[in-house]
This record gives structure tokens, sequence and C-alpha cells, in this order.
């Protein structure tokens, strides 16, 4: 069984996050936002901390405070699926 894609939803909005040769893509859609397309960050899938900031970064906009390690563990535990 292959993971495609993982959508992440909060009050804030919600992320994507998918694999694309090598790289981790995550969408990300504010629904406070005046954008009409989402954020879109991207990190190297074999990078763990670029990984580990991505997760960190996922879970500051999304929950809309600087979490604590079990916070964003979370967001990691996602992002994990797509590392290689």
């Amino acid at each position: 069984m292959r993971t495609l894609a993982i959508e992440v939803g909060s009050t804030k909005g919600r992320a994507r996050a998918y694999r694309v040769e090598g790289r981790v893509i995550v969408e990300v859609d504010l629904l406070e936002s005046t954008r009409k397309r989402p954020e879109v960050w991207t990190t190297d899938a074999h990078d763990w901390v670029a990984l580990n900031q991505l997760a960190r970064r996922m879970q500051t906009t999304l929950d809309g405070v600087y979490g604590t390690n079990g916070d964003v563990a979370g967001y990691r535990q996602v992002l994990a699926h797509f590392e290689c």
C-alpha cells in the first residue's frame, strides 16, 4: 500500500501533503487568506531536519500558536509517510 496524499484540517485552514520526485510538497489553504491559490511549501524528503522544520511550520500556521514538541509530533508523523 502506498500513501499518495494526506490532508490535515484545523480551525485555521487545511494542508495537503504529498511527494513528488524526492520532494515533500505541502499546500496550505488558510480560511482567512485573501489568496486564491494555496501557499506551497517544499522540502527534500531525505532531509529529516528540513522535515522537522516543515512540521513546526505546519503546526504554527494551522494551530495558530507555537506549540510544544508533542504538538509538532503529530504533524511530523504526517510527513513521515513521505520520507525516504
